[in-house]
């Protein structure tokens, strides 16, 4: 039996009915980054403070220990990194998940600080595997952002209109 990257024999000199085969085919673990969004927590002040991320796998083997990077984009150019916050055990060929996680605690001072810190911000972007630990093979599509970018008005709907003066405070 044979097809293009497997042969399978069996030899049968001397009365042993031996089976060989010899396989050169590498499976492959594709990931794709499906999808990035917001949403909503049932908190009083009613902010969509939780980061959604949906990951594929495409190829024909499991992936194990994915990893990835968020980066926080701010109107005055500034750049902020949260590195391997978020991370699957593992995905089947063909399985999806989405992943959720908070962007900051409702404590103080946690909440305050979020307040004053995502004031300009204007997008988030989502790195799947940044040190390519899985054996990607197609990493093109590990990369993307929200689409449409993001305010501080998606975050804070309530307290939005106060954007100004925590940008203030930031610059404290």
């Amino acid at each position: 039996m044979a097809n293009n990257h497997n042969f399978v024999w069996t030899d049968n000199r001397n009365g042993n009915f031996d089976v060989y085969f010899y396989g050169d085919y590498i499976s492959k673990v594709d990931l794709e980054l499906l999808d990035i969004s917001l949403a909503g927590d049932l908190q009083p002040l009613k902010t969509n403070n939780i980061l959604q991320i949906k990951v594929k796998n495409n190829g024909d083997t499991i992936a194990k220990n994915i990893k990835m990077n968020v980066t926080f984009l701010f109107d005055d150019g500034n750049v902020t990194y949260a590195e391997n916050i978020f991370e699957i055990e593992y995905l089947l060929p063909g399985e999806n998940k989405t992943i959720s996680r908070y962007l900051f605690n409702f404590r103080m001072p946690d909440f305050l600080y979020a307040l004053i810190n995502f004031a300009g911000i204007n997008n988030i972007a989502v790195k799947v595997d940044p040190e390519g630990l899985t054996g990607d093979v197609d990493t093109s599509n590990n990369n993307d952002d929200i689409k449409g970018g993001i305010t501080y008005s998606n975050i804070f709907p309530i307290l939005g209109r106060y954007e100004e003066f925590f940008l203030g405070l930031k610059e404290i």
